[in-house]
């Protein structure tokens, strides 16, 4: 039964239960620990540069993505040693994976203007946010077409492993005060191009799954309507 594949109606499943899993809370921590990040860190550079910045904070601030990070590994080994995983983590995972990344680019681009006064990282945000809501709606599309993606791909897994390194390097960067302006502009067309290597890879992937023949919705995901809850 565990393998029957759904191409009807559909459903996520969500247990009351399932809001109050420790993998879950964990999950709503990393996504607190979001705007604590960038308060932390754009309130400790609120001076400029050099001696007006409270390097205390800024260090703070990026002392809470580690401390995402580890939650982040954390709630994921729970869930499948404990037999934790459910459909609700399996949104929230993501998503607080997502918004933390989205917190990161938005504060290097808030530093990135600061100093350089360059415009440049406002376009990787602008392509790292198209990128997500592109993938996201494609997801959907997917999913109404009985077709699943499962698992994050290699490319995107390089992509992001990439982009998450590249990102943390121009955080750490001001609290070094290193201000070399090539070096910036080098990074974030590295990161740039990190993300439309993805994207395309992404679509490709789709467009092949699309015009596969079947569905390979699994049924432990997604319950047809008029099944009994387990």
């Amino acid at each position: 039964m565990e393998n029957k594949q759904i191409q009807g109606n559909k459903k996520i499943h969500v247990a009351g239960k399932d809001f109050i899993t420790v993998p879950n809370i964990l999950c709503y921590i990393r996504i607190l620990l979001v705007p604590l990040f960038m308060y932390l860190y754009l309130a400790g550079d609120s001076g400029g540069i050099g001696v007006d910045r409270n390097y205390t904070m800024m260090w703070l601030g990026v002392s809470v993505i580690a401390v995402a990070s580890i939650t982040d590994y954390a709630d994921g080994q729970i869930a499948r040693r404990c037999n934790m995983i459910t459909d609700l983590g399996k949104f929230l995972d993501p998503l607080a994976d997502k918004l933390m990344q989205l917190a990161i680019v938005i504060v290097v681009g808030i530093m990135f203007q600061r100093e350089t006064g360059l415009p440049y990282i406002w376009i990787l945000l602008a392509l790292f946010v198209l990128k997500e809501f592109t993938q996201f709606v494609a997801i959907i599309a997917l999913f109404k077409h009985g077709k699943y993606m499962n698992g994050a791909k290699w490319f995107g897994k390089v992509a992001t492993f990439g982009f998450d390194v590249v990102m943390i390097c121009l955080l750490m960067m001001p609290l070094f005060d290193f201000t070399n302006i090539n070096v910036w502009i080098i990074m974030v067309v590295c990161s740039g191009s990190l993300l439309i290597f993805s994207w395309v890879m992404y679509i490709i992937e789709v467009v092949k799954m699309w015009n596969s023949p079947g569905g390979n919705i699994p049924y432990s995901l997604y319950k047809e309507k008029g099944d009994k809850n387990d």
